[in-house]
């Protein structure tokens, strides 16, 4: 179970990939110019919507997204651009 310092750790982490370009929105329904070659890179991002939260990252020619609700991963979603990694996810868990 998280406890507060845990909690503070993944907030600042998921600040820092916001601060970075790395986090698609599906506030807007953007995703940041640098975003893709940052995660061809070897970095991380993310993917927050009203009911659910991804890691997204890029291994093996594909994008991955391990989709978590409540904490738990639910699903894990691959494909070969972010938009259509976007489309799938927000087509399963939600738009907004």
């Amino acid at each position: 179970m998280p406890n507060d310092e845990q909690d503070q750790g993944i907030l600042a982490k998921i600040d820092h990939m916001r601060q970075e370009g790395r986090t698609m929105s599906n506030f807007d329904h953007v995703i940041p110019a640098a975003m893709e070659s940052a995660l061809r890179d070897g970095a991380e991002g993310s993917h927050p919507g009203w009911d659910h939260w991804g890691r997204v990252w890029f291994a093996e020619g594909l994008f991955h997204e391990d989709v978590m609700q409540y904490g738990h991963i639910v699903k894990r979603v691959s494909a070969e651009s972010l938009r259509e990694l976007m489309r799938q996810v927000n087509d399963e868990f939600g738009y907004e």
